[in-house]
């Protein structure tokens, strides 16, 4: 993955206005880690409240309050579609109404597509944190003696203008049975942080439709995209996915979501040079660990006590 590759975390899965518990978790998440200086930082009180409702909002204003407008010259695949077809489009023509069209007529890579251009950005959600709403709720000081809301705005605006690529629609995307993102590019081996959040990133665009479960997805779906979604969550039961982390010592010990495997038949393997960047949580999980040497008496001893 290069600078040119843009990621943009509130994509959600086809035709979903409002993403699942576990997708609005994993934002929340990532969100978070922008408002502390280091991976392993405990994170401000309410922050966590603030993300969550500025997420939540910002999906519902998407959806029809303020949903993103139709704009030709974007895609020109989805314009030639939209100008050959009987869909009535104006001023006032919606990114998901296009979505829908789309998806309608059978052009669900297309429909895919145009969805980037109908999800909520970081910029939406920092609007909603400066909203007089959110000022009235979330109305307390940080520890910078800065209220929440101000410290939030702060710290998300920062991460806009030191990760770009989440302030924009999404350009990449995996559909491939085996898939993989280099992140050498824009993980440097000196900065934690930074190659926790584009790990974190990189595992949004991979394992997005992973974790389907019709309970949890059903009630968020149109008619439209109901029989779609029981033949895709019907075709994946049973079949194993893997999610390889490299280098995971270069982030700094970042939880990897290995805790939602059993449930949803999929595994993590987690490759390191620091033992001690496995917590007792992800050790807790393993069901194997395959020990390739050990650099230093120290990093023994910390070997023997994560497999005791």
């Amino acid at each position: 993955m290069s600078v040119n590759n843009n990621i943009n975390p509130m994509d959600t899965l086809l035709g979903v206005r409002t993403p699942i518990v576990e997708q609005i978790n994993s934002i929340k998440g990532i969100f978070a880690l922008f408002t502390i200086d280091n991976v392993n930082d405990p994170i401000q009180d309410g922050v966590l409240g603030v993300l969550e409702y500025a997420i939540k909002t910002s999906y519902k204003n998407k959806e029809k309050k303020s949903a993103n407008l139709y704009q030709k010259g974007i895609r020109l695949d989805i314009d030639n579609i939209v100008d050959s077809s009987d869909i009535a489009v104006d001023e006032f023509t919606t990114w998901w109404e296009v979505v829908d069209y789309l998806f309608d007529k059978g052009f669900i890579n297309e429909a895919e597509h145009a969805q980037r251009y109908a999800s909520p950005l970081i910029s939406d959600i920092i609007a909603v944190v400066r909203s007089p709403e959110a000022a009235s709720i979330y109305s307390f000081k940080t520890k910078t003696q800065e209220t929440l809301v101000d410290f939030v705005i702060r710290k998300l605006t920062e991460a806009s203008e030191a990760y770009p690529i989440i302030t924009k629609p999404s350009t990449i995307s995996s559909k491939a049975r085996i898939s993989y993102i280099n992140l050498n590019d824009v993980s440097p081996a000196n900065n934690p942080k930074q190659t926790a959040i584009m790990y974190l990133l990189a595992r949004m665009v991979l394992v997005k439709d992973w974790m389907l479960f019709w309970g949890s997805l059903e009630p968020l779906l149109e008619d439209r995209y109901k029989k779609f979604y029981q033949r895709k969550i019907e075709a994946d039961i049973g079949i194993p996915k893997v999610l390889i982390y490299d280098e995971f010592h270069r982030t700094g010990g970042i939880r990897s979501g290995g805790d939602r495997r059993p449930k949803f038949a999929w595994f993590v393997v987690l490759s390191t040079q620091k033992i001690s960047d496995l917590n007792s949580a992800m050790s807790g999980l393993s069901s194997s660990a395959f020990i390739l040497g050990g650099s230093s008496e120290e990093e023994q001893v910390q070997t023997k006590k994560y497999l005791d």
